[in-house]
């Protein structure tokens, strides 16, 4: 089936940049509305088909982020277009101003109500894939057949490939109205040893809105504690390779999973 353009997919409200605690894009009534109902749509269709009310987040083994969270792959990112897309990769990637390859990262994220507070961190670490990527393709990662996190891969004959997260995106969705006081808010932070509760700037969870930055060593964001309604979104990030990274930020700026 062909796809709109993604240009016509959006609203043509503008989006703006801001420079503090660290440069990023913020975009609200980002698409068109029968485009926005139907992500959020499938996003509610994919939780409850996944009885996520239920389980709440009992399948995130990780303690620091309380929520229920599901890899997109190639099979759903369908659903979800035209965020898992070549198009939009090389859109996100042209207006952060960073050189990409194709490899994205990304799923859906759902906090229940009184979800505790994550923790203060850059998103500047490595992830595998399961092969490299063409110039006007992409590719997914694939957690059940290459571990995105170690590189190691179930079929002996692939070679993973190994890049860095450069770009970030939080999309929001599927929430109930938004008031402050709330909470489920993005944190902005100036370091990693501020206060979770004092963050340099806020981004609210409000439907059909977004956050785009680079990952670097200075872009610290946390989510808040949700206090009043679940929070939903979709977030991804584009990669680029170690080299280009290590010549930006050094070598050691990169972090490993642990």
């Amino acid at each position: 089936m062909a796809r709109d353009n993604i240009a016509t997919m959006l609203s043509g409200q503008r989006w703006f940049e801001y420079e503090r605690p660290f440069r990023h894009l913020r975009a609200t009534n980002v698409f068109r509305r029968e485009i926005y109902e139907t992500l959020e749509l499938n996003f509610r269709n994919t939780l409850t088909e996944f009885n996520v009310t239920e389980v709440g987040q009992a399948n995130n083994s990780d303690s620091r982020y309380d929520a229920w969270t599901m890899g997109v792959t190639p099979s759903t990112a369908a659903l979800f277009y035209p965020f898992f897309s070549r198009e939009w990769h090389d859109l996100i990637s042209n207006l952060v101003g960073v050189a990409t390859t194709g490899h994205i990262d990304g799923g859906l994220h759902h906090h229940r109500v009184g979800s505790a507070n994550g923790w203060i961190h850059n998103d500047l670490c490595v992830g595998w894939f399961p092969g490299p990527c063409g110039a006007t393709n992409i590719v997914l990662s694939d957690h059940a057949g290459c571990n995105y996190s170690t590189g190691v891969c179930r079929d002996r004959h692939i070679e993973p490939v190994c890049v860095v997260r450069s770009v970030a995106l939080i999309f929001y969705l599927a929430n109930s109205d938004w008031a402050p006081g709330y909470g489920g808010d993005t944190g902005l932070y100036e370091t990693p040893f501020d206060s979770i509760q004092n963050a340099s700037a806020s981004v609210p969870p409000v439907n059909n809105s977004l956050i785009i930055f680079e990952c670097t060593p200075h872009s610290y964001h946390s989510f808040r504690s949700n206090l009043q309604i679940e929070r939903n979104c979709i977030v991804l990030w584009a990669h680029s390779t170690v080299e280009t990274v290590s010549a930006k930020f050094g070598k050691a700026s990169i972090a490993k999973w642990t």
